[in-house]
């Protein structure tokens, strides 16, 4: 049974898991496959051939199959070393034979039987190259094997690269190889080489196609040729062996080497690549991924090779006598023969030993005509063929080694590229098609397929089916126009018929082209409308279709059909908000009724919707009225005084505002008019205006009068009435929209005008930044005002004698950095203050500590007002004084200090290391922190710096040749110079381990031997599981030969072994971490030497019995011990032993060590520890075997998940810089924990209801008193709205949690919890236990008493999240972010490579490159960091990147968008280049995709690139303005830094960032970054709504390596949240808890008590939390963290539901990859429950204590006389069914609350 689950299992992983490769295409390939062969050894495949059956023959190394036409196995061979498979032919005469030829087998030819490919014969003469060197053959009609092998210099010492073999028949022994006099001369060079490649046969010759150097005996070029040889030739001396040059010019280059060839209709078609010589040699083969198809005519061919015979034989020729020829022998005639009637014997026969080299070069070749050519891709084969139906053109289908089958129309003398197919491996040489010409079969490194030489069906529409008129559609497809769809010729009924079948030579589509009229009015009656259909078919009869309305139509003539319009009744309402309703106009035929096969939209309109003039007489046929100041249908006016549509002005006669050229300034705070043009205002009988500014969401009204600039003229100035504007954000400026309306309508003129609103004193704290025209524009008016208090305002609010016009404070120096500098001088010091002068030159001197500090070549440092540079001069002593800057004659008085220092190096250890580097060098000495710019060298190397302070520096060296270095500190360019040397020894090696197996979980000893260990500090063994994980021991030094090291515990997964391997849990890779030695992190390396096992931990049993005590005494007086077994890391309790006290005195007295040796012998002989196997039935569960599957494919992965450990390893270090946790404030804390998503949102200052109505305050008062105090009122009110069913959930859950908020602000908690929990007693009481449902209850947040309960516990909780839960959550948010933003991340789905989300990881592996990029961070000071980002980031992923680096510390919502920033390339002195997402790239547009660019299409190289961001360009890359902003500048504290970017961001704490916004698109083009998803997936955080996908198993591997990572930082969130310290448990969560005990103990259920704490708590309160941290935690939440904290809750809910194992409905990955760790988590839960249970009770004076503090906690968070108010608002949309259900209880009623409620509400109306 086991068996067969593990089947089934293995079945279903293999089907959800490893699906077909196919699907990890970009282009879906399972349409065009039909057949498919999969290699299942790990060589490749390299040849197949068809028989006439049918029967295919496929060879790869070392094996040989035969296949069905299918595709299905009939047979394999792989008993013979058949080595890679070279030619593979088969041979019809005179017996049917399959020939191979390989490297294997000492390089020859097999004969073999065609039915069970068992060798028959072996051709010994036929030698074929060796290794990875291309042998090409075939059988020629007459029956003769023709080979040529790519052969270098070894051709002088008698092997000839062409052999010719007649195939002898059943006992035939006459055949001898023709070939045996060798082709090469002796005096070739020896770097020559020819290299064939193709091989055809064509009118009684066999032509073969190679590359070879073109000068045999000096370096040359390399050149294609192409030679023959004749079947008539009898000799076996090849003589007339004949070759030409061929040429394949591109555009830009000539294609030296050849790959592929084919003869069709006459017509020779050739591919090539072209060839980079490397390091200028020409005599290389270097082949680039650039590509070209040539076509030769074959009369041309051989009329070329007849021109090189008569060169060689004829008198009339030009005779080269093989100067450049490498072939042997006499290779021209020495006497000429007279040619005038030439003997075509002299191809085959000629009369003497000849050979027929090629012409030189320099006189040109055979050139071809260049069909196509293609970057980026190798092509590898070529197959031309042509479309079977009527005018099919003809294809070529093109392979390329990177893994792409390319499809290209030939037309004429080009070629044109319709469609490219991605297949997961290089295509090969070999590729066919089937005699229908309707599958091609294609050959690849691992696959062998039939493919469909179409798809047509994967178009949907009719421009994706033909491309009209641009002839890349697909030459198969065409658009069968009445049955609107995309088929082959055949498949289209009547495709002969006109305009039924349009192929992709058409112009257009069939489409509407405009109805005539194109829009109705929506009250019109029926009106005739007139269609012209492009490619309309004739003689069929039509309907039109407005939306559900059918019409027959008339068709007027080939184009034109007639219909009528829709009755009144039948056109759909237009929506409130619109002004058209939109519906689409359709067309069917009577051939097929119900596919309506071409569409376009009619609009229905109504001109009253329309309020804007230009709107009326542009949009639709309305007029304008201009008294009535309303939009009419046309000649519906209710004026004579109309603007017409049909005018021919339209909407220029409108009334309306003039843009201004420039925007408008206007000072905020300052009573001021507006002026702005606008024309038309005279033309209706309204005259009066007012001025609307709007500033963000608040509308400035003010009067407004106008005046003609000229008399007669329409154009007119506006003044807006004087008033004050402002705005409340602490901004320079702020834009503003002013708009003008007629006054007392709410119809406005059209057109606006921007205006933008500024504030003088903001960013200009001091006169120079007030007065500076750098700083401040002079047309702004901006004045410094000698006030109590100067401040820059503007000029009309400072009395004029109290305006400065120059600047007479002096220089005030805040801060200076650095506060000290080498005696040396050289140190840059930035001094930062006020008033430091207008400009630069205002700067007179500046001294340090009495020295001069140079300012004057450092202007570019220089911030106006702000700071000013200047480089240290030498001192020639050290100590310290004061910094002080000369402005304008005046000197700072300030007491800031810069002191000099005299840097010394005491010693530094160690003293040798690696010469890979690594060493960890720590530097003491004095003052070794001084100045700017720090550098440790260790001659030509950089040390790099990891600590520093004054006395010690500690840094890492980098890897270097040198045996010994000096070390040298840089200060700022003045070096220190240490009196030792630092010598580097060769790298450690380690020669053997043992032993080599250990326990699962480690610790066993470990004894390793090598060379080399002393130069290590603190050398580590690693352990990488055959799954990739990896666990790491420390080890100890013994020796410089010799280190222990305790056995690292196995963290990988189990795998099923067989019965004599069931003790073997995996055989995993070892290495060594020693400093920077790499090649010792894969020691083992594969090595089967170097095997080492990992092995099931021991079991040792305990001793029997009950009590498991071994007894020595025969009394009642003893005492006992607890014996216990240290097995490496284990630790077994096994039992106890028991000692009279008679006994423990003679041990006493014995001895120490006598009892010791006494214990030991006794343990030895009471006590044999034994290991068990478990039986397989019960060690292999479910996830073991799903495990072991996916541990079965992710081999290939190994090494990444290695470098993702490694990389990870820096992670802690990262989390160390993080000084704070953004915990949100409370108020805040409660508003997305109670109020996100409701329409209702508590105020913190008093609402303008209160506000305006005193009499709600005192309403409110006696609402709280009167009401909200009573129990009885508060049950009453939660039971009545509970049991309506008319009230919707949302509206209880926003009643709820405004009561929530109510009772804690009126100190009602204590009396809240009362009514809660009598409720819930009730709920439970009252529930039916036929039903089942008392597990549920709880559960849910739709009813008021639920989210009672879960805003109850989320007030409660506060203080345990800020005190212990806050940080391992942020630091689980972090891990995830930082693992998942590892690997690449597409920009546009959200979906990441490393993820623990199986739906939401990229569908392919996608290869990355990390970069570092060098950015500036300070554009005053040139202040740089490194910062790693990958080679596919986005732009505006890596300014998201730099962003959060530079801000680490900052909450997420004070940190920029880079959204509002570009990122500037710096190069070289000037060159600058702003870098986008959506720059128009080279090859990034295809069809209707856009590519989002990424570093590697803007060629980003690491180390070397710099880049800054800088503010938003409104003309990138003309004129920049490269100032940054000041969310790019570290001017102190990061924080500081932040603080000047608010109200830049985002300020809501909830929010999805987007890597890409795709609003810069043009339309219709969609965007995609690393893959293109047709349809995206829905990210709503619904997993309902989230359509399954089936994951690849070559990315499978990801998700548990993702999962080891952050497993740790998920263990310590768990344990917070399930914490087992009795005062980290509120008395609140315990008085809760031990109220569902005693529920539950009634009941006699226990069981019940758990589910309703998982239902409230863990599932309520901790679900939330962990899948939303920003509900808690100011950070910016992404989908792909989104998407890992899903399955982490679901981590939750199995937890709660007890489940170690998936759902049987659900397998997914995803679940399956904390089953293993399930167990322990659901004991921790268990403990959780146990241990609060345990824990003393809380009493009624507790909890009333507790509900006292969390009021005073939550004081002051929102107005309660507001919150209140909106309280009672929405229950008085209720009043009457509350007030009846207060009749209806008899306390409430005899209370008479129904009436005081009633007088609560005539208290706020005033009566």
């Amino acid at each position: 049974m086991m068996m067969e689950t593990y089947a089934l299992i293995k079945l279903f992983v293999i089907l959800c898991i490893c699906h077909p490769i196919w699907s990890l295409v970009a282009k879906p390939m399972d349409p065009y496959k039909t057949y498919e062969f999969t290699q299942t050894t790990n060589g490749t495949l390299n040849h197949f051939t068809v028989s006439d059956n049918g029967s295919i023959y496929l060879g790869g190394v070392d094996v040989l199959y035969r296949l069905s036409a299918d595709l299905g196995l009939i047979r394999n061979n792989t008993n013979e070393t058949l080595g890679i498979i070279k030619v593979l032919e088969i041979a019809t005469d005179p017996v049917p034979r399959l020939i191979t030829c390989g490297s294997g087998l000492e390089r020859s030819c097999q004969l073999r039987d065609l039915t069970t490919m068992d060798k028959v014969d072996v051709i010994n003469s036929v030698i074929v190259a060796p290794g990875n060197e291309t042998t090409v053959g075939l059988v020629s009609p007459e029956g003769e094997l023709y080979v040529a092998r790519t052969v270098s210099f070894s051709m002088r010492w008698g092997n000839s690269p062409i052999s010719i073999k007649c195939l002898p028949g059943d006992g035939d022994e006459s055949c001898e190889d023709r070939s045996t006099q060798p082709l090469a001369s002796s005096e070739v060079d020896e770097n020559f080489i020819i290299h064939y490649t193709s091989v055809f046969a064509h009118d009684g010759f066999t032509y073969f196609l190679a590359s070879q150097m073109e000068n045999a005996k000096d370096p040359s070029d390399i050149v294609p040729k192409l030679s023959r040889v004749c079947h008539d030739d009898s000799t076996d001396k090849l003589n007339g062996f004949t070759e030409v040059v061929i040429d394949c010019k591109g555009v830009n280059r000539t294609y030296a080497i050849t790959r592929s060839a084919q003869v069709y209709n006459n017509k020779l078609y050739a591919v090539f690549v072209g060839n980079v010589p490397i390091d200028n040699n020409l005599n290389n083969f270097n082949p680039v991924n650039q590509s070209a198809l040539c076509v030769y005519d074959m009369s041309n061919v051989i009329s070329a090779f007849q021109t090189a015979v008569r060169n060689c034989s004829c008198e009339t020729g030009d005779p080269l006598r093989g100067i450049n020829s490498y072939l042997g022998g006499r290779t021209c005639l020495d006497e000429f023969f007279n040619c005038e009637n030439f003997n075509e014997g002299l191809f085959c026969t000629p009369p003497r030993d000849i050979r027929y080299p090629a012409s030189n070069p320099l006189s040109g070749g055979l050139e071809g005509e260049l069909l196509f050519e293609q970057n980026g891709e190798s092509f590898s084969s070529i197959l031309v063929t042509r479309v079977n139906h009527p005018d099919g053109p003809l294809i070529g289908i093109i392979g390329a080694s990177e893994g792409n089958v390319l499809k290209v129309r030939i037309n004429g003398g080009s070629g044109v590229l319709y469609e490219r197919l991605n297949l997961p491996h290089p295509v090969l040489s070999d590729i066919d098609i089937s005699n229908d010409t309707e599958t091609i079969t294609v050959l690849t490194e691992r696959q062998l397929l039939k493919l469909s030489v179409a798809n047509c069906s994967q178009y949907q529409t009719c421009d994706e089916c033909i491309k009209p008129g641009t002839g890349r559609g697909d030459p198969y497809c065409g658009w069968c126009t009445l049955e609107k769809k995309c088929t082959r010729y055949r498949d289209c009924i009547d495709s002969n018929a006109t305009n039924r079948w349009l192929t992709f030579t058409e112009e257009s589509c069939v489409e509407i082209i405009s109805p005539e009229p194109a829009s109705l009015p929506a009250d019109t009656e029926q009106t005739m409308v007139t269609l012209e259909v492009t490619h309309l078919p004739e003689d069929l009869n039509y309907t039109c279709h407005f939306g559900d309305f059918e019409s027959p139509a008339e068709q007027n003539n080939a184009s034109f059909i007639s219909c009528f319009s829709p009755n009144r009744s039948s056109i759909p309402p237009i929506p409130n908000t619109e002004d058209a309703i939109n519906v689409t106009l359709s067309v069917s035929s009577s051939a097929f009724s119900g596919i309506k096969f071409v569409e376009t939209t009619f609009s229905f309109f109504n001109c009253s919707r329309i309020y804007s003039c230009v709107s009326c007489v542009t949009k639709w046929s309305c007029d304008w009225c201009l008294d009535d100041l309303v939009c009419a249908h046309s000649g519906r006016g209710q004026s004579h005084s109309n603007i017409s549509h049909a005018s021919s002005e339209a909407g220029g006669a409108c009334p309306q505002l003039l843009p201004d050229q420039t925007t408008i300034d206007v000072p905020a705070d300052v009573t001021r008019t507006i002026q702005v043009n606008a024309t038309h205002l005279n033309k209706t009988s309204h005259q009066e205006y007012e001025c609307v500014l709007t500033v963000g969401s608040e509308d400035i009204n003010s009067s407004a009068t106008y005046v003609h600039l000229e008399p007669d003229s329409g154009e007119v100035n506006v003044t807006c009435s004087a008033r004050d504007y402002s705005y409340e954000e602490w901004a320079k400026e702020k834009g503003a929209i002013l708009r003008l309306r007629w006054r007392g309508t709410n119809v406005f003129v059209d057109g606006l005008v921007e205006v933008t609103l500024y504030k003088c004193g903001v960013e200009r704290p001091d006169c120079s930044r007030c007065l500076s025209p750098i700083t401040m524009r002079p047309e702004l008016e901006c004045r410094w005002c000698l006030s109590s208090k100067p401040t820059c305002v503007h000029e009309s609010n400072c009395i004029p004698t109290n305006e400065a016009s120059n600047c007479t404070a002096g220089p005030v120096v805040e801060w200076v950095f650095p506060r000290n500098g080498s005696v040396d001088g050289g140190t840059l010091v930035q001094i930062n203050g006020t008033d430091l002068g207008l400009e630069f030159r205002n700067i007179d001197k500046i001294t340090l500590a009495g020295i001069e500090c140079d300012h004057r070549e450092e202007e570019k440092y220089y911030r106006t007002g702000a700071s000013v540079t200047c480089r240290s001069g030498e001192s020639n002593n050290t100590g310290g004084g004061l910094v002080l800057v000369t402005v304008r004659n005046q000197t700072s008085t300030q007491s800031v200090q810069f002191s000099y220092k005299n840097a010394s190096i005491d010693s530094f250890s160690p003293k040798c290391g690696p010469m890979s580097g690594g060493t960890v060098i720590n530097i003491t000495g004095s003052d070794l922190n001084i100045g700017k710019d720090i550098t440790v060298e260790l001659g030509n190397k950089t040390c790099d710096i990891t600590y520093l302070s004054a006395k010690k520096i500690s840094c890492v060296t980098e890897a270097s040749d040198n045996q010994s270095s000096s070390l040298v500190i840089q200060y700022d360019g003045e070096p220190r110079e240490s009196t030792d040397n630092f010598i580097y020894y060769p790298n450690p090696n380690v020669t053997d381990i043992q032993p080599r197996e250990s326990i699962k979980s480690g610790g066993n000893n470990l004894t390793v031997s090598g060379t080399g260990f002393h130069l290590i500090r603190r050398p580590q063994i690693v352990f990488t599981s055959s799954g990739g994980i990896r666990s790491i021991e420390e080890c100890q030094k013994s020796s410089s030969t010799e280190m222990f090291c305790p056995s690292p515990r196995y963290l990988g997964t189990e795998r099923r072994r067989r019965a004599e391997e069931e003790r073997i849990v995996d055989r995993v890779a070892v290495g060594f971490i020693m400093d920077g030695v790499k090649d010792l992190l894969t020691w083992s390396n594969n090595d089967p030497k170097r095997i080492f096992e990992v092995k099931r931990d021991p079991m040792y049993e305990r001793f029997p019995g009950e009590d498991s005590t071994k007894y020595y005494s025969d009394s009642e007086s003893f005492k006992t011990f607890v014996l216990k077994v240290h097995h490496a890391n284990l630790v077994f309790e096994i039992g106890y032993v028991a000692f009279t006290n008679y006994v423990l005195v003679i041990l006493s007295s014995a001895g120490l060590v006598i009892g010791l040796l006494l214990l030991i012998i006794l343990c030895a002989l009471c006590y044999v520890g034994r290991v068990r196997s478990q039986k397989a039935a019960k060690i292999h569960d479910l996830e073991l075997q799903v495990l072991e599957i996916q541990d079965s494919i992710s081999g290939n992965l190994k090494s990444l998940f290695a470098t993702l450990q490694t990389t990870a390893d820096n992670f802690d270090a990262t989390l160390s810089q993080f000084k704070t946790i953004p915990l949100l404030n409370k108020r805040q804390y409660l508003l997305n924990m109670l109020f996100l998503g409701l329409n209702t949102e508590p105020p913190t200052e008093p609402s303008g209801d209160v506000l305006k109505n005193p009499n709600i305050k005192v309403a409110m008062d006696r609402f709280s008193v009167n009401l909200l105090s009573k129990k009885d009122f508060l049950e009453v009110l939660i039971r009545a709205l509970d049991q309506n069913t008319n009230i919707g959930s949302m509206e209880k859950v926003n009643i709820a949690s405004l009561l929530s908020i109510c009772l804690l602000h009126g100190g009602k908690q204590e009396l809240l919890t009362t009514v809660m929990i009598s409720l819930m007693r009730e709920q439970i009481q009252d529930c039916d236990p036929k039903a089942a449902k008392y597990r549920i209850l709880f559960s849910r947040s739709e009813t008021v008493l639920e989210k009672l309960l879960s805003n109850w516990i989320t007030v409660f909780q506060y203080q345990y999240l800020k005190n212990h839960a806050a940080k391992p959550l942020h630091h689980l948010f972090h891990a995830i972010k930082y693992v998942c933003e590892m690997g690449p991340i597409d920009a546009v789905t959200g979906k990441s490579q490393f993820s623990i989300n199986d739906q939401q990881m990229l569908e392919k592996q996608i290869a990355f490159n990390e970069l570092s990029l060098s950015v500036i961070v300070n554009s005053v000071t040139g202040e740089k960091e490194e910062i790693t980002v990958l080679d596919v980031n986005t732009v505006t992923q890596v300014k998201q990147r730099i962003i959060s680096h530079l801000y680490k510390d900052v909450p997420f919502s004070k940190q920029p968008d880079p959204y509002m920033y570009d990122l500037m390339w710096r190069t070289g002195r000037g060159g600058q280049l702003i870098l986008r997402d959506d720059d128009d790239l080279s090859g990034n547009t295809e069809n209707d995709w856009k590519k989002i660019n990424t570093m590697v299409d803007f060629s980003v190289t690491s180390g070397v690139a710099c880049f800054e961001l800088v503010e938003k360009q409104a003309n990138p890359n003309t004129t920049l303005d490269v100032a940054s902003s000041p969310c790019g500048k570290k001017t102190g504290a990061e924080g500081a830094a932040a603080s000047k970017c608010k109200n830049q961001k985002y300020q809501a704490t909830v929010f999805r960032h987007s890597s890409f916004r795709a609003g810069s698109l043009p339309a219709g083009m969609k965007p995609w970054h690393l893959v293109k998803e047709e349809e995206l997936e829905d990210e709503d955080d619904d997993e309902s709504k989230i359509k399954p996908k089936e994951i690849k198993e070559v990315v499978l591997p990801f998700l548990p390596a993702t999962r080891n990572y952050i497993k740790k930082y998920v263990d310590s969130f768990i344990n917070v949240a399930l914490t087992n310290e009795s005062d980290a448990i509120s008395p609140s969560i315990r008085y809760l808890f031990q109220f569902f005990d005693r529920e539950a103990d009634k009941l006699e259920k226990p069981e019940y008590a758990k589910a309703w704490k998982d239902n409230a708590f863990a599932l309520r309160f901790w679900a939330t939390i962990l899948a939303n941290p920003q509900y808690t935690l100011d950070l910016g939440i992404h989908s792909y963290t989104t998407a890992c904290l899903r399955i982490l809750v679901q981590v939750l809910k199995d937890t709660c539901a007890g489940r170690s194992k998936p759902i049987k409905t659900d397998y997914s990955p995803s679940r399956l990859l904390f089953s293993n760790l399930m167990p322990g988590y659901i004991s921790k839960l268990a403990g959780f429950y146990d241990h609060a249970r345990g824990t003393r009770k809380v009493s009624a004076a507790d909890m009333a204590q507790e509900c006292t503090q969390v009021e005073l906690d939550f004081e002051r968070s929102f107005d309660l006389v507001s919150t209140q108010y909106e309280l009672y608002r929405i229950l008085e949309s209720h009043k009457d069914m509350l007030m009846a259900a207060l009749d209806d209880d008899d306390v409430c009623n005899e209370a008479d609350m129904a009436g005081e409620l009633q007088a609560i509400t005539q208290e706020i109306a005033g009566h």
